[in-house]
């Protein structure tokens, strides 16, 4: 009896290290193969050239470079400093959205989502014109935020006439002198009249637009302002088309400290900035 006592408890003892060892591999399967997104942000102070960043990472932590990649951003009073706007793939599953870091300070929550994988196709401008009277300038200089900079004016209209598909993202990146806001209107072929979509400023230098319906189709976008003169850097569009064995509801999230910093410079023979509470 002893015997099979013993032999039993060594059965449920070796049954029971085969379910661990069996569980133990599921997750880390599932671990692995699960996608993953991690979210970064930093400190700022006021006025600062500011940036979040996220990495997506599918199975076996290979970076995803077709991902269609959204942000929000919250104030420290859980308003919306900017909402749903498009990140910009840099590289190795690396996607960033640039800003200037307001003058309220304290803790802006962070929400990103993504979905993948995805064909992306950008458009240029087929016509550009500034000034109220239209006069006409070479589009090239608005394809890309290299600093090749458009003319300097108040009024700004540029034509997509290639585009004939929805949705699609009208990307922006335009250097707002502070104090100066941007109006972005589209113009709607249904009613003849330029809708209002949103208000570019200082400290949303990039910003998008996502437009869902037939009635700006061809896209005509026009930049207003009534107080200020202001320069475009880059207006595109991005159209986004699902691939095969779409991945949805990729979410992640994150924060971003503003604070007013002062600094010093020591007076040893290489100075170096440090950072003082």
């Amino acid at each position: 009896m002893i015997g099979k006592k013993g032999i039993s408890r060594k059965t449920l003892f070796l049954s029971s290290l085969l379910i661990f060892a069996v569980l133990s591999l599921f997750f880390l399967v599932r671990y692995i193969t699960t996608p993953k997104i991690r979210v970064f942000g930093t400190e700022y102070s006021p006025d600062d050239n500011a940036r979040v960043f996220l990495q997506l990472l599918s199975d076996l932590f290979t970076p995803v470079t077709d991902a269609q990649c959204f942000v929000t951003i919250y104030d420290p009073q859980s308003n919306y400093f900017v909402k749903d706007q498009i990140m910009t793939h840099v590289e190795n599953g690396l996607y960033k959205y640039d800003f200037i870091a307001p003058n309220v300070t304290g803790v802006y929550m962070v929400s990103v989502s993504c979905s993948y994988p995805n064909n992306l196709t950008v458009y240029y401008p087929t016509d550009a014109y500034y000034s109220t009277s239209f006069i006409p300038f070479q589009p090239y200089y608005v394809y890309y935020a290299d600093g090749m900079f458009s003319p300097l004016n108040n009024t700004f209209r540029f034509d997509f006439s290639q585009v004939n598909d929805i949705p699609y993202i009208v990307k922006f990146r335009t250097p707002i002198p502070k104090g100066v806001s941007v109006n972005i209107y589209l113009y709607n072929h249904n009613t003849g009249k330029w809708d209002l979509f949103t208000v570019q400023d200082y400290y949303r230098p990039e910003i998008s637009v996502l437009v869902n319906s037939t009635d700006y189709l061809p896209p005509r976008v026009g930049m207003y302002n009534a107080t200020g003169n202001f320069y475009v850097d880059m207006c595109n569009i991005e159209i986004y088309h699902e691939a095969s064995e779409y991945q949805t509801n990729i979410r992640g999230g994150g924060e971003v400290h503003i604070a007013l910093k002062k600094m010093v410079i020591s007076d040893i023979e290489i100075p170096e900035v440090r950072i003082l509470d």
